[in-house]
C-alpha cells in the first residue's frame, strides 16, 4: 500500500449514509441483546419468529423490560452522541478549526497493517461481553452500575473532544485484499476524530475489569490478552496515536473503580 493524505475525508465522513451505519448497527445489536435475554429468561423467549414481535410489544410488562430498555438507550444514545460529536468536528475542521495531533516521533515508526482490522473490529462485540455474565443480571443493580460505567467513560471522553478536539491524521490507500477494502471502508464511515482519549481502549479496559471481577480468572485472563490486541491493532490501522492508549486505559480504571468500588464486593459475594 502506498498512503496519501485524504483531503476529502471530510466531505464523505459528511454523508448521510454514515448515521444510517450507526443506526442500523445499533439497532442490529439491539435485536442480539434481545436474543440473549431469552436465552437466560424462558419466560421471554419467544416460540417463533413471529412472536418476537409479540415479545417487544410486551416488554412494558415484561420483568426484564429494565434491564432490555436500560441496554438499548445506553447503546443508541452513547452511539449518536459518539456520531454527533463527529459531524460537529468534522464543519469545524471545514472552518479551519485546528485540531490536536498528540503525535509522538515513534509513532510514525509504526507500519500500516490493514490485516489488523479484523483484532480493531473485534472491538464492538466485545463490549457487549458484561450482558453474558449471569452475575450482572441476576442483580439489577450490578445492571445499572454496569451501564452507568459505559456512560461515564462517555461522558468524559465527550466533554474532553469537545474541549481539546483532537485528530488522527489520516490516510487513503488503493486496497488490494480483502483486508485493505475492510480498513478503506472504515476509514469512510470514521473520519478520525475524537482520539484522545480512546474510547476503544477506555471500554475493553473496562470490560476486561468486568471479566475479572465476574468470571474465572483464566477466561478473565483471555479477555484482558485479547484486549491487549485491540490496543495494538488501534495503532496498526492507525485509528489511534500512542498517547491515546494509555489515557484510554485510565479512563477505563477510573469508570470501573466508580461504578464498582470495593463496598460493592458484598453484591457479588
Amino acid at each position: 500500500m502506498c498512503p496519501t493524505r485524504d483531503a476529502g475525508i471530510v466531505q464523505r465522513w459528511l454523508s448521510p449514509w454514515a448515521g444510517c451505519f450507526w443506526a442500523a448497527t445499533s439497532s442490529f445489536l439491539a435485536y442480539i441483546l434481545i436474543q440473549v435475554c431469552s436465552l437466560l429468561s424462558p419466560r421471554f423467549a419467544p416460540k417463533s419468529p413471529c412472536q418476537s414481535i409479540k415479545s417487544l410489544l410486551l416488554l412494558v410488562i415484561n420483568p426484564m423490560k429494565e434491564y432490555i430498555l436500560i441496554t438499548i438507550l445506553t447503546a443508541l444514545t452513547l452511539t449518536f452522541g459518539f456520531y454527533a460529536t463527529d459531524q460537529y468536528m468534522a464543519l469545524q475542521l471545514s472552518k479551519g478549526i485546528h485540531f490536536w495531533k498528540p503525535s509522538l516521533p515513534w509513532d510514525t515508526l509504526i507500519p500500516l497493517r490493514s490485516g489488523w482490522i479484523w483484532i480493531y473490529l473485534s472491538y464492538f462485540p466485545i463490549c457487549f461481553f458484561p450482558v453474558i455474565f449471569t452475575e450482572i443480571w441476576k442483580d439489577i443493580r450490578l445492571f445499572r452500575r454496569t451501564a452507568l460505567g459505559f456512560i461515564l467513560q462517555f461522558a468524559v471522553a465527550l466533554a474532553f473532544f469537545w474541549i481539546v478536539p483532537s485528530q488522527m491524521e489520516r490516510l487513503i490507500f488503493h486496497p488490494n485484499s480483502l483486508s485493505e477494502e475492510a480498513l478503506a471502508w472504515f476509514y469512510k464511515i470514521d473520519a478520525g476524530f475524537n482520539v484522545f482519549p480512546s474510547l476503544h481502549i477506555a471500554n475493553i479496559t473496562y470490560t476486561a475489569c468486568l471479566a475479572w471481577r465476574f468470571r474465572k480468572k483464566a477466561l478473565s485472563i483471555g479477555v484482558w490478552v485479547l484486549c491487549a490486541l485491540i490496543a495494538l491493532s488501534t495503532l496498526f490501522v492507525k485509528q489511534h496515536y500512542f498517547l491515546d492508549l494509555p489515557a484510554g486505559c485510565l479512563l477505563g480504571l477510573l469508570g470501573y473503580k466508580a461504578c464498582f468500588p470495593k463496598a460493592l464486593q458484598t453484591l457479588t459475594g
